[in-house]
C-alpha cells in the first residue's frame, strides 16, 4: 500500500522526514529483494 505524503504529515513527519523514510524503505525493500529466498514447506 502506498501512502500519500499527507498521511505522513498527519503523523507529524516533515517533508524531509517523509523523504528520508521513503528512501530507507526503498533501500530495505531492495536489500530484501537481493537476498536468497528459502522455500517454506508444510510438513
Amino acid at each position: 500500500m502506498v501512502r500519500g505524503d499527507e498521511e505522513f504529515i498527519a503523523y507529524g513527519l516533515s517533508e524531509a522526514d517523509t523523504a528520508t523514510l521513503r528512501a530507507w524503505a526503498r533501500d530495505w525493500a531492495d536489500d530484501l529483494a537481493q537476498r536468497p529466498h528459502e522455500e517454506i514447506t508444510d510438513d
